[in-house]
């Protein structure tokens, strides 16, 4: 059975804005686009500490952040990672490993809050 999809208005006015952008911009190509794009990446990750967690570690903090922490410490991991990359001191990228082993969650709630988490510390 097909879930019903849900469109947010604020994603859907995200993706216009950007297609208008990318509109008013003809002579920039899609390779050049790219290059750009990882050239912002490189400034925004340049000089900070890259802390790479392992999927045992994004579970302990996501349920910290739930609320729902298995031991305090996991609170602490969470706030001086949330303190570190509000900062400016560090980032945490999420590894292709990550992802593929968290998007088999299949509980709503943990999904979300995960991927809210990877956004918040991996900067997007």
């Amino acid at each position: 059975m097909l879930k019903e999809a849900h469109v947010d208005v604020a994603d859907f006015a995200k993706a216009s804005a950007s297609f208008e952008r990318h509109l008013k911009s003809p002579e920039v190509s899609v390779v050049d686009h790219y290059w750009l794009l990882r050239e912002q990446v490189a400034e925004t990750v340049r000089g900070r500490r890259r802390l790479y967690l392992d999927t045992r570690y994004w579970v302990f903090i996501r349920d910290a952040a739930l609320g729902r922490a298995k031991k305090p410490e996991h609170e602490a991991i969470l706030k001086v990672l949330q303190d570190r990359v509000t900062s400016g001191i560090a980032i945490c990228p999420v590894s292709d490993v990550a992802v593929m082993e968290m998007t088999a969650q299949t509980d709503d709630v943990t999904r979300a809050a995960t991927a809210k988490l990877w956004d918040e510390l991996s900067l997007g």
